[in-house]
């Protein structure tokens, strides 16, 4: 059974001035029904104040102005259609700057798809690029462990496509075998990884496995990456978008693929449990491990973007990363590119258990992206609708609580 889990919209602005909250729970409407999002202000605001409505992240459905009373006010739309609708309500602080606030609502998400079909070689496409992979050796290095609270702690090296590196940490109880285990894959932008990540799920009991998304390495001074990121790797993600061959996620999506593979050959795995997880870029690669290598048996991702890469051919906003702003001369081909790595194509594949989380003002991995991701999963599946979250900061209980249930119920399992 699929499951829906829901949390009221409050939104803090200016310590608390300003809040909206959906009149109803969830903020989940059906197509002709009028959302109304219910504004309370404290503070020195003007009275009037404006509004901008926006389906679906990229079309303006209408505009108009309010009238705060005792500082309170409501506002309201519709959409006729599946979708999400977003309310921008821009409010003036007396005599003084104007400041913008978000609220969100979606409309029927269970009948939300993605924007195009996937292409009919999707998954031979990526089949033919395991092969490439396969017949490069792993390559393990792996440095002498060290232990500390009863966690040992590696850093290992393994090798990828056309001379490229996957840099990773691992980590363990000490000496523990027939472990559960995971592995995080990590969101946008260039920077080390942060050893608690994998300290913090050994803790828990399970073999833990954390990549850099970049073929670099995971340890070196805040300036290396820097640097990587105004040199080398300044939009990174635009490095190769004419061509699925040499497209940037390509290494990347390969990499988390082969980090579930040489999970899936230790001998300290259960083979039993191994679950994916990662928060918006870290979501798309959760999806592509999920579909692609079958050891993987749950998927939990936070708000994943490159969701829906095809949305740049229809009236949706696809999100991050943002291919939709490519240049007229050469929008084809980057749209023809973006078809193979969308993750609504890979979770086409996916039939593991999976929990993925939407917040219902996130600009960044568009609900209508991300539901329509959602849908396409063809195993249990739950999801959780954030009324009150954007792509970073608070509103993120409700996957928090839902995530560590699932640490919990399958360290549970192994015992």
């Amino acid at each position: 059974m699929n499951k829906l889990f829901f949390l009221l919209l409050i939104l803090p602005v200016f310590a608390q001035e300003i809040s909206v909250v959906s009149s109803r729970p969830g903020a989940v409407w059906q197509p002709g029904e009028t959302a109304v999002w219910n504004i309370k202000t404290a503070g020195a605001f003007e009275n009037s104040f404006s509004w901008k409505l926006i389906q679906d992240g990229n079309r303006q459905c209408s505009e108009g102005k309010g009238e705060l009373r005792n500082g309170e006010a409501q506002a309201g739309g519709a959409l006729d259609e599946p979708g999400w609708l977003l309310i921008k309500l821009t409010f003036r602080i007396s005599g003084g700057s104007e400041t913008n606030i978000l609220g969100g609502a979606v409309f029927a998400p269970e009948k939300i798809k993605p924007s195009l079909p996937a292409p009919a070689d999707f998954n031979a496409f990526w089949q033919k690029k395991i092969q490439e992979l396969n017949a490069i050796a792993i390559n393990i290095q792996d440095q002498k462990p060290t232990e500390e609270n009863g966690i040992e702690y590696f850093k290992i090296t393994l090798d990828n496509i056309r001379g490229t590196k996957i840099y990773g940490q691992l980590a363990k109880p000490a000496g523990a075998n027939n472990l559960p285990a995971i592995i995080q894959y990590q969101y946008a932008g260039v920077y080390p990884l942060k050893k608690e990540t994998v300290i913090n799920f050994a803790a828990k009991g399970y073999l833990a496995f954390n990549i850099m998304a970049h073929n670099l390495p995971c340890d070196q001074p805040p300036e290396f990456y820097i640097m990587q990121a105004k040199n080398e790797l300044k939009d990174y993600v635009k490095q190769g978008w004419e061509d699925r061959e040499n497209s940037y996620f390509l290494r990347m999506l390969l990499g988390a693929y082969r980090a579930a593979d040489y999970i899936s050959k230790r001998n300290d795995w259960n083979k039993k449990i191994l679950i994916v997880t990662g928060t918006s870029q870290g979501g798309v690669q959760s999806f592509a491990a999920a579909a692609l290598h079958p050891a993987v048996t749950a998927l939990s991702v936070n708000v994943p973007a490159g969701s829906d890469f095809s949305a740049m051919q229809s009236e949706k906003s696809g999100g991050w990363p943002g291919w939709s702003n490519a240049p007229r001369d050469i929008f084809e081909k980057v749209l023809f590119t973006g078809n193979y790595f969308s993750g609504a194509y890979f979770a086409e594949l996916i039939k593991c258990r999976a929990i993925v989380s939407v917040g219902l003002i996130d600009t960044t991995s568009p609900p209508s992206a991300v539901i329509g991701a959602y849908n396409m999963l063809k195993g249990k599946k739950e999801l959780i609708i954030m009324p009150s979250a954007a792509h970073g900061g608070p509103g993120k209980e409700a996957y928090t609580a839902a995530f560590s249930a699932l640490l919990e119920e399958f360290t549970d399992v192994n015992k």
